[in-house]
């Protein structure tokens, strides 16, 4: 409570103003408090204590910090937090490293998106820093996080000492005023931190009783507003707009447009809120947007109007005004010619190709789209308009009757477009496509195009009710206002039902010492898989428990258990039980808290009918009990519970008193209660804007609950999506179109009509056939199915596959995995009397009379048993087609795979069908295709092995001398030593921070590492740190051993170049560059030295004499220059550069040739013995060029930026390390088969990924061949 007195008066406007603050002499006073820090800092060295900075403006931190590094003789050292960091002590311990600081100064805490969190658990482990942190610890804060602090860390808070820093009166006004300026003249877009600090600014000048000029007052207001707008706040943004209109309507006729347009801007997102007057508040956006642009033309700020005239187009387009939109976009392209970009010409004519395709003109919507494309084609930017367009171009090719070049461009579309960057357009590219293939009979295509649309509209709130398939966690498209994408959180259903306390509860046994195991259960339909996949496993990837992370594992598939547990680990692990016991205790090491759910349980005991077959699990669980930090879900059905007695009679539970059953292991998960239905329909279509008259959801509400008092959730999803479906939004309308029954008949009617016309009888007959006379749901096989329908004689030509998997993905028939067969059963009981009194009299008519002759007489058990051989055959038959389509189906992933440049996943795809193709006789056409593809991907790939096991980007990459070894320096702080074939040797770990460079000595004894905490390090090859060269100033980038190896050359951010003697006696330091220096290298012979960095230039340094003199400054890059390398034969110099060239120059200086091809920074180039040049680049590819220049080939795979690149020396391999984690080793030469036969090729595929399949630790145990 020691500042409560400061906050009553900081926030609290209606309080009197006291006299605790005085601010005559602000800058005495914050020297001051400086002095005063620095000899509290001194006072505290060798134990804890904890200062809190007081401070809400970053030029004040910026300052602050710069003058207390120049008055404390102690040396403090600097941690700023990321955004996304959980835990506040951990995140300290690992900034520190193995050295403690003599004094730490924490900044960020205001950025932290889950900063109750993090301060939550820091105070519950707040004797821990004591424990860990014999040094002061210096947080900054702002009045936000300071309150935070107090009431959330009240413990820790306690123990803090509070210093305060502010700004003078006039920096405050200067703050105000100099950013509402850039604002207005358009140099930035605020966010909330800076919306932030002007508001404290604000209430400091109100504090101080300063009186501020009417045009601050009104620039003020006019962040304000922004900052009300940022929130969604719209009320409070309007009447700060108004209130700053009021005055520069008066002053400034173009700060009065650009206020319209943040007002228009306010009514638009007004209108997506609300679907009522969502017109309204169009209409509304469009005059402002119309006023603003005649402010702009009055003040002839022609640029202006070309700049927001296309917002109007958007607005307009939202009308669908499209004679409108025809004019403005004919007008826009005339002033965007002169005033305008490439971006604004594109949508303009984009806004044309919409026009042309609604007035069905569809060649001018293909030509205007065209249009549209050619001016960004320039730009690599901007997808979500190139995808626009080109779907506006698919529409009229689908208008025009050109279908499958219609389906071919939508499909290409689907692939590259994404849901988070406008889930409309990509919700409208699916249904287009959706239409597409039911109307060409591909009905089993469109039903999972459908379920797509529902999962994506479901997860972006524009889709109130999923029906019967599972919930998702909820996203967010990227923020259009703050363009940043935010995380998956709870799912709105989850929350708003109540069951946001279950996932608490749940969390909370999780968090427990006494609660290693819990047991949900529930009835079928209840949403316990909902549960957890939409609420507690997103719950608990955003927040630590304590000061550990969490690691959920789900499991929802038994048949091979072991194998999709190892799935989940990053780590390199065995595919076996004792390697996953082995992580767990490695992840409670690491600070992890692993928590194993195992959803649907009751499917292990069906997948394991044999007790001896369960044995290992059971052991497994017993082991996990007893591991600290480990923690274990179960969720089955109620009605399976009393299967796991066998689990508590096999092993010893002793970690549960061997009591598995217990009422405080259990957690029951029970139906809605009439409220929480309630508050679930309520909060759905508030959320997804679809209005619901209360009086429709009470009668709803009811209609679901009926006499039990309860409601299903899986019910009044159904309900709920056929109201939504049919747009029923009023009690009149629910009445007259039928109430509950008819609703879910018409959803059950839906579902059917998904498996297209010439299969919707199949549909209603299985669905029958999963019911019985006595309202329960029996479990069938497929032959079971199949066999019922023949003997019926109903219907022919039946689509089994096709209605089971349709009936299955739509979530009313579960598919329940057993041995030898699965069986199919009904989701929920409650649909039994829907489907058995929605058959046609005529249909049980028919099914009766097929049961009366079906006696058991001799002469059809004669044909039951002929049925039954029957079937037997079919059943093999099927087995065999379910091959030859696996070995299809394999074929396709391997040319996906291959056409996304996953080349050695494309390889084993391919040689999994080759080795099946082997064991079965298929067709021959069918042999032929399958091995014209595979010799096509075993000829061309170019990937040899991938190194994975780096947790950062991998930032550079060098072979030993002999070719056998590599290394490779991470972002991660190791170095990794590897085997030529992929083995991991050795991890070196010392570093405090990024490693930049690794390179190897020439006899290969030793390893040179370089790294951002401003050292370099000598490491012998077994992992053995035998020096650390100090000297740098700031990060070195770069090292490289002389030819002798006893000397060693670093270049660093500090801007110089340091000579060292092989036990790290600095020898010299070479002064010169103007920026920091990224890359440094000896000649062959020694006798110079290549410096390249970010000044531009290229700098040759004569090593003849003891004074290392500068030779040639070499300038023709037009960015830094971020590589530089010696030819073997000494002639010439190679450098790369971010200005995506690569550059040969003469031993002399001469600049001899410019190489273009990338598309990026070029980040590296090696050079091989024979003298051809390899480069890696921000593109993400790695290309090989010719002594010349020419280039021979590009290698493409990475899914990063390539940061390193280099040769083999005796081998034609090339290894690159990229930003997504990995390091790839490519061969120049593809491999050569003796022959095209489907032997030779799968011989010659198992000889090229022998190395990969054996030592990545990715590679599945079903990827071996």
């Amino acid at each position: 409570m020691r500042y409560a007195a400061f906050f009553a008066v900081r926030f609290n406007q209606d309080i009197v103003m006291t006299n605790i603050y005085q601010p005559e002499d602000i800058n005495a006073e914050n020297e001051q408090s400086l002095k005063t820090l620095v000899r509290t800092i001194r006072l505290s060295q060798g134990q804890f204590s904890l200062v809190l900075l007081r401070c809400n403006y970053t030029n004040l931190q910026q300052r602050i910090t710069a003058r207390l590094h120049e008055l404390s003789p102690i040396k403090i050292s600097e941690l700023s937090l990321q955004s996304s960091v959980k835990t506040l002590y951990t995140t300290i311990l690992e900034g520190i490293g193995d050295e403690a600081p003599f004094s730490l100064m924490v900044s960020g805490l205001d950025a932290v998106e889950d900063l109750d969190n993090l301060l939550t658990s820091a105070n519950q482990v707040r004797e821990e820093f004591r424990k860990s942190f014999a040094f002061p610890l210096l947080v900054w804060v702002n009045d936000q996080v300071l309150q935070k602090f107090i009431k959330l860390a009240t413990d820790l808070e306690n123990w803090a000492t509070v210093i305060q820093f502010n700004s003078t009166t006039s920096e405050l006004v200067s703050l105000i005023r100099d950013t509402t300026d850039d604002i207005f003249a358009g140099n930035f877009t605020p966010n909330v931190e800076i919306c932030c600090e002007i508001e404290s600014a604000q209430q400091d000048l109100q504090w101080r009783r300063s009186e501020m000029a009417p045009n601050d007052k009104a620039s003020l207001q006019f962040i304000l507003g922004y900052r009300a707008y940022l929130h969604e706040q719209v009320d409070t943004a309007l009447e700060f707009y108004n209130q700053s209109l009021d005055y520069w309507q008066e002053h400034n006729l173009e700060r009065q447009g650009i206020l319209l347009i943040n007002i228009a801007l306010v009514y638009e997102l007004k209108a997506e809120k609300s679907q009522v007057d969502y017109i309204k508040y169009l209409e509304e956006s469009k005059d402002y947007l119309q006023k603003a642009i005649n402010c702009f033309e009055q003040a002839q700020r022609f640029n202006l109007v070309a700049k927001y005239i296309t917002k109007l187009g958007d607005v307009l387009r939202s009308l669908q005004a499209w004679d409108n939109l025809q004019c403005l976009a004919q007008k826009a392209l005339e002033l965007n010619q002169k005033y305008g970009n490439a971006l604004q010409i594109a949508r303009n004519y984009g806004f044309l190709a919409e026009v042309a395709l609604e007035n069905s003109q569809w060649h001018d919507a293909i030509s205007l789209g065209g249009q549209a494309l050619r001016a960004l084609s320039n730009s690599k930017e901007h997808l979500h308009y190139r995808s626009l367009y080109k779907f506006i171009i698919a529409r009229a090719h689908q208008a025009l009757g050109k279908i499958v070049e219609a389906i071919k461009s939508l499909e290409k579309l689907r692939v590259v477009s994404s849901p988070e960057n406008n889930p409309q357009l990509y919700i409208s590219i699916l249904e287009t496509l959706r239409a597409l293939y039911f109307e060409e009979g591909n009905y089993l295509e469109a039903f999972r195009i459908k379920q797509e649309q529902i999962a994506i509209e479901h997860q972006y709130s524009l889709r109130a009710f999923i029906g019967a398939t599972y919930l998702h966690p909820k996203r967010y498209c990227i923020n259009s206002i703050t363009n940043k994408k935010q995380q998956a959180i709870v799912a709105q259903e989850i929350a708003a039902a109540g069951r946001q306390k279950d996932v608490d509860n749940l969390i909370e046994r999780i968090s427990r010492n006494d609660h290693k195991l819990t047991i949900i259960h529930g009835q079928s339909g209840v949403g316990k898989s909902s549960i957890l996949k939409a609420g507690l496993i997103p719950a608990l990837k955003q927040q630590s428990i304590g000061e550990r992370d969490v690691l959920p594992i789900v499991v929802r598939v038994y048949t091979d258990w072991i194998g999709n547990l190892c799935k989940h680990f990053p780590d390199d692990i065995d595919n076996n039980i004792e390697a996953i016991t082995a992580q767990l205790h490695k992840n409670a090491d690491n600070n992890l808290l692993t928590v194993l759910i195992f959803d649907q349980f009751e499917e292990f005991f069906f997948a394991y009918p044999n007790k001896n077959q369960r044995q290992c699990f059971y052991e497994f669980i017993g082991a996990c009990l007893n591991i600290n930090f480990v923690k274990i879900i179960f969720s089955l059905r109620e009605d399976y519970l009393h299967y796991l007695l066998d689990l508590n009679r096999t092993i010893n539970l002793d970690a549960i008193n061997n009591n598995i059953l217990d009422k405080n292991i259990r957690y029951h998960l029970g139906l809605f209660s009439r409220a929480e239905a309630k508050a679930v329909v309520e909060s759905l279509t508030e959320q997804a804007k679809l209005y619901l008259e209360p009086q429709l959801i009470d009668e709803l509400v009811k209609d679901l609950a009926c006499e039990y008092d309860e409601v299903s959730p899986i019910e009044l999803q159904i309900v709920g999506a056929q109201l939504q479906a049919e747009k029923i939004t009023t009690l009149e309308q629910y009445r007259q179109l039928g109430t509950k029954k008819k609703l879910v008949e018409r959803f059950l009617e839906q579902v059917i009509k998904h498996c297209g016309v010439d299969n919707e009888r199949c549909a209603q007959l299985i669905l029958y056939m999963l019911t019985n006379e006595n309202g329960t749901r029996p479990l069938k096989t497929r032959s079971e199915l199949e066999t019922d329908l023949k003997t019926f004689d109903l219907i022919s030509d039946i689509e089994i596959d096709l209605v089971l998997e349709v009936l299955v993905g739509s979530g009313l028939v579960l598919e329940v995995r057993e041995v030898p067969a699965n069986r199919y059963q009904l989701v929920h009981d409650y649909l039994v009397r829907f489907i058995r009194q929605q058959q046609a009299p005529e249909l049980l008519a028919a099914l009766a009379a097929a049961r009366e002759k079906q006696k058991l007489t001799e002469e059809q058990l004669i044909k039951a048993l002929q049925e039954k051989e029957k079937a037997l055959y079919k059943e093999q038959q099927e087995r065999k087609r379910a091959e030859i389509a696996e070995i299809e189906a394999l074929v396709s992933l391997s040319q996906a795979l291959f056409v996304t440049h996953d080349q050695l996943g494309a390889l084993v795809a391919s040689l999994k069908a080759g080795v099946q193709l082997q064991q079965i006789d298929v067709a021959s056409s069918t042999k032929k295709r399958a091995v014209d593809r595979i010799r096509q991907v075993v000829t061309e790939v170019q990937e040899r092995n991938r190194l994975e096991g780096h947790s950062n980007w991998v930032t550079n990459v060098s072979f030993s001398p002999n070719g056998r070894t590599i290394a490779t320096a991470s972002a991660n702080r190791n170095i990794m030593v590897w085997n030529l074939d992929g083995t991991l040797l050795n991890i070196l770990q010392g570093h405090g921070d990024i490693v930049w460079s690794v390179c190897f000595s020439p006899n290969g004894s030793k390893i040179a590492s370089a790294s951002a905490d401003n050292t370099v390090k000598i490491w012998s090859t077994d992992g053995t740190l035998l020096h650390t060269f100090k000297g740098h100033t700031d990060q070195v980038f770069s090292v490289c051993f002389s030819p002798s190896g006893n000397v060693i050359v670093s270049a660093s951010a500090d801007k110089t170049i340091k000579f060292w003697s092989i036990k790290g006696t600095l020898l010299r330091t070479l002064h010169g560059h103007t920026d920091q220096v990224f890359s440094v290298c000896f000649s062959p012979d020694a006798s110079m030295v290549a410096s390249a960095g970010a000044d531009k230039t290229i700098r040759l340094w004569s090593t003849d004499d003891i004074s290392t003199k500068l030779i040639k400054t070499l300038t023709a890059h037009t960015c830094s220059v971020n590589s530089v390398v010696f030819s073997p034969d000494r002639k010439t110099i190679v450098s790369a550069g971010a200005d995506h060239t690569i550059r040969l120059w003469s031993k002399t200086g001469n600049l001899l040739k410019t190489l273009h091809g990338h598309t990026a920074s070029v980040n590296s180039v090696s050079i091989s013995p024979d003298g051809r040049i390899v480069s890696g680049s921000s593109d993400y590819t790695v290309k090989l060029w010719s002594k010349n220049g020419q280039l021979l080939k590009s290698f493409q795979g990475h899914n990063g930026e390539v940061n390193g690149v280099c040769f083999n020396c005796d081998r034609n391999l090339i290894i690159s390390a990229s930003a997504d984690r990995t390091a790839r080793i490519w061969s120049a030469k593809p491999p050569k088969p003796k022959s095209f036969e489907l032997d030779e090729l799968v011989a010659c595929g198992r000889d090229w990924t022998h190395d990969y399949l054996n030592t990545n630790p990715n590679v599945r145990q079903t990827d071996y061949i």
